[in-house]
């Protein structure tokens, strides 16, 4: 069994790996994005190096599971050429016994990332989705789910806005029922209430069925009643494309929300699911780089490792978000696809450890 020395002694390894690593790869996808902005934007330098800062916490949520892999590639290694793999194997101690602070290291650090990494960088990508939309002039409407269904807040002509509050939502036709419009001014006079039992958005125009009309007293009815407005289509579908920038403690609050607009919440408990999984990604990462770089030194070569484990980082990485476009065109269930990933790296890198230790036995 290992001692508590020894245990002390390889995670200070993971740390400090961890810390040259991490920041070297980090710092590498930020400048990359940085460069890109300034393609991409017409603003100061100053506002570009805001927004990659707002940017930056979403990078290295997204590249985690590659610098673990990275790290643990490379600790490995170091203690392989250092020959602290083959003492300890000497002393009576198995690969998976060394493993143990790995292990330990990952899947405290995979809880660390679902629960305070994911909510900050999802606010911090909010920050940047502003910045983005001003300096792309978009139209500011606001959008937002919530226990009482959609609301969107239009900005109008001559200082007035339009409140839209929907119940539920077809999400193949995008019809909203049960609806409430509210407009007013700044002043919150001249207020307009308007309800409709069906609304749906044709080019620039909200076309509302069975419409009662509370502006005026008495009420007015009508069949069918046309608005003009700014809304389109592409503003709705906001609310199915925005669930990936929701925290992970809001998120099963989300999905009971889409839930109740009778949207499809699939990618919203894949999401949940995915990131519950984290701590076992991580943990299976460890299995992997054991296999290139714990194994005897003489089958270890240092260009090749390096090599086999930024493209096994790569891959890892297409790997992962390749679920995240299966769940919107597979009728699996989301729960079994956000936990594939996890449980499929967990059973490659278990068969590359057990073929490993016996190499080294």
């Amino acid at each position: 069994m290992i001692g508590k020395t020894l245990y002390k002694y390889y995670t200070s390894q993971i740390l400090k790996n961890f810390a040259k690593i991490g920041i070297c790869i980090s710092v590498l996808f930020t400048l990359i994005e940085f460069v890109g902005l300034v393609t991409r934007v017409d603003t100061n330098l100053y506002d570009i190096f805001k927004m990659t800062l707002y940017k930056t916490p979403n990078i290295i949520f997204n590249s985690m599971p590659m610098i673990i892999l990275l790290v643990f590639i490379y600790t490995f290694y170091k203690q392989n050429k250092n020959q602290e793999i083959t003492a300890s194997l000497s002393s009576g101690i198995s690969m998976p016994q060394i493993l143990i602070p790995s292990i330990i290291f990952a899947f405290a650090f995979g809880i660390i990332t679902t629960t305070i990494l994911q909510p900050i960088a999802v606010q911090t990508n909010k920050n940047f989705d502003y910045m983005w939309d001003l300096d792309k002039k978009n139209e500011q409407t606001t959008l937002k789910l919530s226990k009482t269904g959609l609301w969107l807040k239009e900005k109008l002509p001559n200082k007035y806005h339009r409140i839209i509050n929907a119940k539920k939502i077809n999400e193949n036709t995008f019809e909203l029922s049960k609806v409430q419009i509210i407009e007013f001014n700044e002043e919150k006079n001249n207020i307009k209430v308007i309800n409709s039992d069906k609304m749906t958005i044709l080019g620039d125009e909200l076309i509302l069925k069975n419409v009662i009309d509370y502006t005026e007293k008495p009420s007015v009815k009508y069949e069918t009643l046309i608005i003009k407005t700014s809304i389109n289509k592409d503003i709705i579908r906001r609310v199915f494309t925005k669930i990936d920038k929701i925290s992970f403690w809001q998120l099963n609050e989300y999905i009971k929300r889409l839930k109740q607009s009778e949207l499809n919440a699939n990618e919203g408990i894949f999401i949940l699911n995915f990131l519950i999984s984290i701590p076992i990604i991580f943990v299976a990462t460890v299995f992997i780089a054991s296999f290139f770089s714990a194994r005897p030194l003489s089958r270890v070569h240092t260009k090749k490792t390096i090599i086999s484990g930024v493209l096994t980082g790569f891959a890892l990485y297409f790997y992962i978000n390749s679920f995240k476009s299966l769940v919107l065109v597979s009728e699996i269930n989301p729960i079994i696809i956000g936990w594939t990933p996890a449980l499929s790296m967990l059973l490659l890198g278990i068969i590359l450890l057990l073929s490993s230790d016996k190499v080294n036995n």
